[in-house]
């Protein structure tokens, strides 16, 4: 889960291609390239790394409650 929230910071990056056909014409083909940037990059995404932080220390705490016990 930390992993997966500190991975949202990252921008997003895709690339596509596409064969398509024009009318009776065939053959053409096109290639795309996205980058997405997160746009609130520091201020929720901090909170969800955080959020992310205290979950893992939670669970380890239980963990170790239940070790002893």
């Amino acid at each position: 889960m930390l992993s997966l929230s500190k991975g949202e910071l990252l921008p997003n990056l895709s690339l596509s291609y596409y064969n398509q056909k024009l009318g009776t014409e065939t053959g053409f083909w096109g290639m795309e390239l996205g980058l997405g940037i997160p746009f609130w990059f520091w201020g929720a995404q901090s909170g969800n790394i955080r959020a992310s932080g205290y979950e893992l220390q939670i669970a380890s705490n239980k963990k170790q409650y239940l070790e002893k016990k």
